[in-house]
């Protein structure tokens, strides 16, 4: 990442601490994915280290989340430097309607699990959203408990707030 990017989100970080937040969560991190350069996956996660660090280090007790690219949980510091993870769509496919999804496939379901249980060994909070309901939401919420992970079942907008049970 360059250094005018990192003071900018820092300058932001500055802002949710002084606004009062205590945590943040990082969305858009498979970004690296796009990039043509080998060493764009090392940028990433340095990136989320330092705004981690940087974060803890202005208020304590503030916590990191990333969203999603729980490959980058591979990385030992980079595992060490978050809070937990927010993993979207692990059994049912995100571009549901909300209400019913395709089922993931079972290879792409076990390579996730064994990120997100990696991070669930090293203490860390693992939050599952499906955006489905019905008997969907309840088979994915059972394999969602099994794994001792947190579930959240909402509309893909996240236009409204579902009371879970």
């Amino acid at each position: 990442m360059n250094d005018q990017w990192t003071s900018i989100v820092k300058k932001r970080l500055d802002q949710i601490i002084s606004d009062g937040y205590n945590g943040v969560v990082f969305a858009g991190l498979a970004s690296y994915r796009e990039q043509v350069s080998d060493k764009a996956r090392s940028q990433m996660i340095n990136f989320v280290i330092e705004l981690s660090e940087y974060a803890k280090s202005k208020k304590t007790g503030f916590t990191v989340f990333v969203m999603d690219s729980e490959e980058l949980l591979t990385n030992d510091t980079y595992l060490r430097s978050i809070d937990g993870i927010v993993k979207q769509s692990l059994f049912y496919d995100w571009k549901s309607n909300g209400v019913k999804g395709s089922k993931n496939s079972d290879e792409d379901i076990k390579k996730s699990l064994v990120y997100l249980r990696k991070a669930k060994q090293e203490k860390k909070n693992v939050l599952v959203i499906e955006y489905v309901q019905g008997t969907q939401w309840a088979d994915a919420k059972a394999k969602i408990r099994a794994e001792g992970f947190i579930g959240y079942s909402a509309p893909r907008q996240l236009t409204a707030l579902r009371v879970q049970q």
